[in-house]
């Protein structure tokens, strides 16, 4: 039996006839049809394809005729098949009917769900019709989006897409006259669709729309003309034009009233937003409108290679695209097994028996490596076949790392791949697979685009090939170490190295055939490529040789030479740093709890050369057997008594050759890299990719080694005792729980109480029995962590930063909470003072703290309370000192309202209560108890004053405004002298008042001057408007230029008069003063003339204004003579116009 015998789909046809890339819009000529039926028949609903249908279709007949109709994201990486999946959504939605009677939903049997989901759409279609409009946004580029998806949606009609256009074929259609204007212009012999797309410049349609209406218009030219006014081209429109012109405009005309059951399919969104977030929000508008602006019947879908909560250019669609549908690549493999490499029933038995057969050929391909066989491919191992589980896993790889764009799609790119792969093997018997390497011919030209392979590697691999036998081997054994050379290098155990096994493994392509002789075949050509220094060998490994990575080579070997002599400095260090890594990473899960209240405990990996403080953190300290022997650090171990709190870690001295060898050959690769610096060409850019892989492997090779030399490590603590509990993280967590004991001694006997955090709380909230959170119920100045406290205050002060750093490092170790606790416990009961008020626990620690001596009564802090509650403070219980602070905020503020700049008082003396905030603690509060009565005599008559201060000081500013706009005259000479004492001497307090009778007087005397003016003004107004009314030439224009002269001169109204209170007067007089309105009154005669000669000059253009001549006149000779030069001049401009204007 053959290859091409096991298929459903014969491999020597064309089974992709779109090559297996999607198009959302595919043509519906014949040639498109024949890939729709294609697409539809290939498309595989199962797994998430067929899920996410069922969910878009389920969530859409559940929201029909409701108010909204959730959107959809459908997301997945390149061509993970999103396009395909909307696109056969969409044909499946309008049940695409092609020429020959079929229809989408019978091309291929369909889930039972999905298609009892179909047929409840096709009821709701048949009452309210169907509709499916699918593309991208970047179809009709445009700085709107609403625009760009309007001309998508109009095209998706058959309609016009540009907005001018449509609205010409909707009025024309409103009018009655599409279709005999369309029969009129075909006639004529010419396109209609071509006409008006032309049409402001289309004579024939002019002419077909005078012969249809003749009345429209008396020309060709004035049809033309009334196109360009009525249907501007646009490049935006608004959100009401947008759903109007859906809505009322253009489903009528295919739908008449009814809103059809419609499919809007947005692929490509994420790349139209990208990184732009006004792209982001455009999107969610135009979301929000179409699915809540057609009674639910709208479906909008997008796309995007991310889900929506993946990245923060898409988050704000999150609340609109509501339903989510995510593809992976498991659906990618599904779908090639179910199309071109789906295999006939009748086969299986014998192919299974082939592959039964070949086990262990395919069990050892690849075997040890990320890619080799794993149980679970068995199930897969048929349908994939003739690929092999190994080379699926590689190819996936290879695809990843050679799509550096992030294009070129994973479905896509296996189904073209696989298609052509099964050709090259159809005709060969049973048991020939594809070889690995095939993935390199597909993807040859993509990795000479992509700069991933250089023309000199590419030229060398075609020549070999070409001459085939040998030859073509040693070619293909080039492009896999090509291949693997491109996989990441970051792998750990797992990573495909390009040694000869591997080489072969992916070379292979008979499985029924023992390989051992074909594996021979390809160690001896690897030879003889190295000998021809086309390959390299590292190691055990291989890679190609270029004339650049020759030189790169020469490079990395003197930089290796010199480490090895001379480096010994650096490689040590090298050492030290990754053992010390190697620790760190290996305990930083360890988590120490200490006590009954599970107190954590930091801990460091210490790698100095001194001893560590063990004054805070636990400490373990890490000893090299490199530089120390193993009997010397014991003793000193030994010494440290079995007290001390320290553990160590004792790295023996083992592997020391392989491991320095690794260590030359990372440090070597590193200089080498920094050496040659930025590479310029291709071919330095490979060789710098091929340093840097030999340093990833040389890295990965320390890690291994340093990994088996620190498992080894010995760990004890100080006195000798070594922990052998386990593996290294165990006997490091043990050793750290029993220093944790060893360092603070004076934790368990005194601090170790749960619930220390809910004391604290109690305790800011003046709760007086809050240590009893804690399960102690004495007093709380009997507690060992108060004594403690109290005992480091003594008889100076401290603060809570000192009192923290005291107690939170060795011997006690207490935990934040307890000391902060314990500290405002005391400071609750009075034992300790600070003048912080109103503590929390972020001012702890700068308050300063002091032993209290004096105490108070409960009688007298009930006088303090009752003194703080006239004050209107609300002080709760042991809060008094803080009250304090507030009452003589309250004073303060009260004597800044009181006295200030004149006419208020001078600023009260606040000497007596300096005197009180400079004491401290109980001894202040004593003193508050004795000064009470004088305290809350001040209050009251601050209090008072400094109520009248905020009643009569707006009255004195508004007083001085009104002043600063008054005439300087005899009028207001009194008033400015009343005001004048007032401020001198500081009298706003005086009784009675006398701001507000003076300024009550102003106001008066300016409100009378101020309608004077406007009256006089008004007066003289009219007299001007009478004239220019019965002026001639002023009559005979229209209203419309008498109004635009009228507002010109700014005489169109005039003021009015009316009460005004005090502010509307000063705003009206610092507009206008009383003297700008005896210079408005004295240009109101200019302004009415300057209208008469506009008036003039529009009703007799051709007349002409004269300014009579201003002369002196002493005699009867100097007036004839005047009067001849004006009649002469006056003759002169007469004869040039039709009239002269005297002015």
């Amino acid at each position: 039996m053959q290859n091409q015998d096991l298929f459903v789909l014969n491999p020597t046809t064309n089974n992709l006839l779109n090559d297996g890339v999607v198009e959302i819009g595919s043509s519906r000529d014949t040639a498109g049809q024949r890939v729709i039926r294609h697409e539809l028949h290939t498309f595989v609903c199962e797994g998430e394809y067929q899920r996410g249908i069922h969910r878009i279709l389920d969530t859409y007949l559940k929201y029909l005729d409701q108010p909204k109709q959730p959107a959809v994201w459908v997301s997945g990486f390149f061509g993970s098949g999103k396009s395909h999946l909307v696109k056969m959504l969409g044909f499946l939605w309008e049940n695409f009917r092609f020429d020959n009677g079929d229809t989408a939903r019978t091309i291929k049997a369909l889930p039972t769900d999905i298609n009892d989901l179909l047929t409840e759409l096709d009821r709701k279609q048949t009452l309210y019709g169907r509709l499916a409009v699918s593309g991208t946004l970047k179809d009709f580029p445009s700085p709107d989006i609403r625009y760009s998806f309007l001309q998508l949606f109009l095209g998706a009609l058959g309609l016009p897409t540009q907005y001018h256009l449509f609205k010409f074929v909707y009025w024309a259609k409103q009018e009655g006259i599409y279709d005999a204007l369309k029969a009129r212009v075909e006639a004529e012999g010419k396109n209609f669709q071509r006409e008006y797309e032309n049409l402001f410049v289309s004579t024939v349609l002019a002419k077909a729309i005078l012969e249809i209406k003749s009345d429209f218009a008396t020309s060709e030219a004035q049809v033309k003309e009334y196109f360009k006014l009525n249907f501007k081209r646009v490049e935006s429109v608004n959100r009401d034009e947008l759903l109007r012109t859906i809505r009322d405009e253009a489903l009528p005309l295919k739908f008449g009233n009814k809103i059809p059951c419609t499919i809007l399919v947005l692929d490509e969104v994420q790349q139209f937003i990208d990184r732009d977030g006004g792209k982001a929000i455009d999107v969610q508008n135009l979301a929000q409108d179409l699915c809540s602006q057609f009674d639910g019947r709208f479906l909008l879908i997008g796309t995007g290679q991310n889900a929506l909560s993946e990245t923060p250019f898409l988050q704000p669609l999150q609340d609109r695209f509501s339903v989510k549908v995510s593809l992976s690549d498991q659906d990618v493999e599904t779908v090639t097994r179910k199309t071109v490499l789906q295999k006939k029933p009748s086969v299986l038995s014998e192919l299974n028996q082939v592959l039964d057969g070949a086990s262990g050929e395919i069990a050892q391909n690849l075997s040890g490596t990320d890619f080799g066989y794993r149980t679970e491919d068995q199930i897969t191992l048929a349908a994939d076949y003739p690929i092999l589980p190994s080379t699926r896993k590689f190819w996936k790889r290879v695809l990843q790392v050679i799509d550096t764009a992030g294009t070129s799609g994973q479905l896509r790119s296996q189904l073209r791949i696989i298609d052509e792969s099964v050709k090259t093997v159809a005709n060969q018997p049973l048991g020939c697979v594809v070889p690995a390497d095939f993935v390199f011919e597909q993807k040859q030209q993509q990795l000479l685009q992509n700069a991933l392979l250089l023309n000199e590697t590419n030229n060398l691999i075609l020549e070999r090939k070409a001459k085939g036998g040998d030859a073509l081997l040693e070619g293909r054994i080039l492009s896999t170490v090509f291949l693997i050379d491109r996989l990441p290098q970051d792998s750990t155990g797992g990573r495909v190295r390009s040694d000869e096994n591997t080489i072969a493994d992916l070379l292979l392509t008979d499985i029924t055939q023992p390989s051992a002789q074909f594996r021979q075949q390809v160690k001896a050509l690897i030879a003889k490529l190295v000998d021809e220094k086309v390959l390299m060998p590292i190691g055990s490994e291989f890679k190609l040789q270029t004339k650049i990575g020759a030189e790169w080579e020469q490079e990395f070997t003197k930089q290796a030479t010199k480490l090895g002599n001379s480096g010994d400095d650096r490689i040590q260090q090298f050492r030290r740093d990754r053992f010390t890594q190697f620790f760190k990473e290996g305990t930083k899960a360890i988590n120490i709890l200490q006590g009954i209240s599970r107190e954590k405990r930091d801990f460091t990996i210490h790698t100095g050369s001194d001893r560590p403080a063990t004054t805070t953190q636990l400490n373990v300290w890490v000893r090299d057997g490199w530089f120390e022997n193993e009997a010397t650090v014991l003793n000193e171990i030994r010494a440290e008594g079995s007290e001390a709190p320290l553990a160590y870690v004792y790295v023996r001295k083992q592997r020391d050759t392989d491991l320095r060898t690794e260590i030359i050959k990372f440090l070597a690769a590193q200089d080498t890299i920094d050496s040659k610096g930025i590479p310029t060409t291709p071919e330095g850019e490979q060789a710098r990719h091929s340093m840097e892989t030999r340093k990833a492997t040389a890295s990965q090779a320390i890690a291994e080694l340093v990994n088996t030399i620190g498992r080894d490590a010995l760990v004890y603590l100080a006195g000798g005792n070594e922990i052998n509990r386990g593996n290294l993280r165990d006997n490091v967590e043990e050793a750290l729980n029993a220093l944790a004991d060893r360092q603070f001694p004076d934790f368990k006997a005194k601090a170790d109480y749960k619930d220390w955090g809910k004391a604290l709380t109690k305790a800011l909230g003046g709760d007086p029995d809050a240590l009893k959170q804690t399960g102690y119920d004495k007093d709380p100045k009997d507690h060992p962590v108060a004594k403690d406290l109290l005992n480091f205050i003594g008889t100076g002060s401290q603060t809570g930063r000192d009192i923290r750093n005291q107690f939170e490092k060795a011997p006690y170790g207490w935990s934040r909470d307890a000391i902060d606790a314990m500290t405002v416990i005391l400071e609750n009961a009075d034992l300790i003072s600070t003048p912080e008020q109103s503590l929390t626990q972020a001012k702890l620690g700068a308050a300063v703290f002091k032993r209290e001596v004096h105490t108070l009564t409960a009688t007298q802090k009930i006088k303090l309370r009752k003194l703080y509650q006239e004050a209107g403070l609300t002080i709760k219980p042991n809060e008094e000192f803080a009250g304090s602070n507030a009452l003589f905020q309250a004073l303060r503020q009260l004597a800044d309202r009181v006295g200030g700049d004149s006419p208020q008082p001078e600023p009260l003396s606040l000497n007596d209560l300096k005197a009180l905030e400079n004491l401290d603690g109980n001894e202040r509060l004593l003193q508050l108890v004795e000064q009470a009565d004088t305290l809350r005599a001040n209050f009251t008559t601050w209090t008072k004053q400094a109520a009248m201060v905020a009643d009569r000081l707006p009255h004195w500013q508004m007083l001085t405004n009104l002043l600063a706009v008054a005439p300087q005259s005899a009028d207001y000479a009194p008033i400015r002298q009343e005001a004048d004492a007032i401020r001198t001497d500081r009298l706003l307090l005086a009784e009675p008042d006398l701001v507000t009778p003076l300024l009550n007087r102003l106001c008066d005397i300016l409100k009378t001057a101020l309608n004077n003016a406007k009256q006089r003004f008004n007066d003289r107004f009219d007299a001007e408007m009478d004239t220019l009314q019965n002026n001639s030439y002023f009559k005979g224009l229209t209203p419309e230029q008498k109004h635009q002269i009228l507002v010109k001169h700014n005489i169109v109204a005039k003021p009015e008069i009316k009460l005004l209170d005090t502010a509307s007067l000063l705003g009206q007089l610092q507009k206008v003063s009383l003297d700008a309105w005896q210079t408005k009154l004295t240009a109101l005669p200019n302004q009415f003339q300057s209208a008469v000669d506009d008036a003039v000059a529009l009703a007799a253009p051709k007349a002409r204004s004269y300014t009579l001549p201003k002369r002196t006149l002493s005699s009867q000779a100097d007036i004839d003579a005047y009067l001849t030069e004006l009649k002469a001049d006056l003759e002169a401009a007469l004869a040039g116009s039709s009239a002269v204007i005297l002015r």
